[in-house]
């Protein structure tokens, strides 16, 4: 049989669909948290390395840290995880000293990805001078997620 609807009954579904309106608030709050800027916290930069050549999927295939004056092209490849849509991965290419006695420190080019999701970029740079040599020394990039540097790697043109 159906129960009379009381003021008791009704006072008690309201509470009901209050409570169950607030646990589906409380379940959805944190996906609205993460909706926005990719928080460098929870992306992750791992397996930073320097070659010669890379695959279709921007891995590094000749992995080393030490390069002839006459190399055409360096890349800089890093493995991101975790990045939501529109992160910014930012490689910063430094000359840090080195034949060149006059220079220290120089920033010789800045690139930058947006990625989303766990892959491989790669930054490539080619140094031309009218001799089209790489100047021997030191030299690192310094990368940053959405402005906030992370990881830096040197590597050596002899």
């Amino acid at each position: 049989m159906l129960e009379k609807i009381t003021v008791k009954n009704k006072y008690r579904v309201c509470v009901f669909a209050s409570l169950l309106s607030l646990l589906v608030f409380l379940s959805i709050l944190p996906a609205c948290a993460n909706s926005g800027d990719a928080d460098p916290k929870t992306v992750v930069l791992s397996e930073m390395a320097f070659a010669t050549a890379i695959d279709a999927l921007n891995r590094p295939l000749d992995k080393r840290s030490y390069f002839p004056a006459e190399t055409p092209k360096i890349y800089c490849c890093v493995k991101v995880s975790n990045a939501p849509p529109d992160t910014e991965i930012k490689a910063d290419w430094v000359y840090v000293r080195g034949e060149d006695i006059t220079a220290e420190n120089v920033l010789m080019d800045s690139r930058s990805a947006i990625v989303d999701g766990t892959r491989f970029v790669a930054f490539s740079f080619s140094y031309s001078r009218p001799d089209t040599l790489w100047l021997k020394g030191e030299y690192k990039v310094m990368l940053s997620i959405n402005g906030v540097p992370q990881v830096q790697g040197p590597f050596i043109v002899q």
